[in-house]
């Protein structure tokens, strides 16, 4: 009788489909609205850097220390790179190959480590140099941008550790990936802000 009940109760296959796309539709928008205000952020700080620099006659200051520029071009590697096998995680997900699926994530979370510590040796070089946060607008702008994007990078490599522990434990598949793809939307995000950082800071 039990059974016989559970089969009356049961959602129809379509029904299912149709909540499971709904589910997948709003956790989508959500991730869109936060990467929104996030890039609305962003640009806020962008915006700032810019209204200074314009004011300022010779950029960088006369007398502001010289640093080299390549442990952050190196970054731009590593993430750049990070994204790409980001994404083909995802492919492989999708096609149901799910070690290699993982692999992907846990390289991914390595690339996110690597960039973290790349960081904190540009700002340990920095200072060493004598460009501190409290030097001067220019150093003010290097290490405040830097700082805000680097606070995301953590967020995402967090994400990247706990979607590869998951991926061990086989819990994503073709029809339960939405988690996956969400959280690689938001690590190209964050690839897409430095790269706009690295040529608007080190390069222009």
């Amino acid at each position: 009788m039990s059974t016989m009940a559970a089969k009356m109760i049961e959602m129809p296959p379509n029904v299912a489909a149709q909540n499971q796309a709904r589910r997948e539709w709003t956790a989508m928008l959500g991730m869109i609205f936060v990467l929104a205000a996030w890039a609305m952020m962003f640009a806020a700080l962008f915006f700032s850097y810019a209204i200074v620099r314009v004011r300022s006659n010779v950029w960088p200051p006369v007398n502001a220390p010289e640093f080299s520029i390549m442990l952050p071009a190196i970054n731009s590697f590593v993430i750049a790179l990070s994204s790409l096998v980001l994404h083909r995680g995802v492919s492989h997900l999708r096609q149901e190959k799910f070690a290699a699926f993982r692999n992907a994530f846990m390289l991914g979370s390595v690339f996110a480590a690597l960039f973290l510590g790349l960081q904190w040796h540009f700002w340990s070089d920095l200072m060493a140099t004598g460009l501190t946060p409290d030097s001067g607008s220019y150093a003010s702008i290097i290490f405040g941008l830097t700082w805000v994007h680097a606070a995301h990078v953590l967020i995402g490599f967090f994400a990247l550790i706990y979607l590869s522990i998951q991926a061990w434990r086989q819990v994503y598949s073709l029809e339960n990936s939405i988690t996956v793809r969400l959280w690689t939307m938001y690590w190209h995000f964050v690839g897409i802000v430095w790269l706009l950082m690295f040529v608007t800071i080190f390069i222009m």
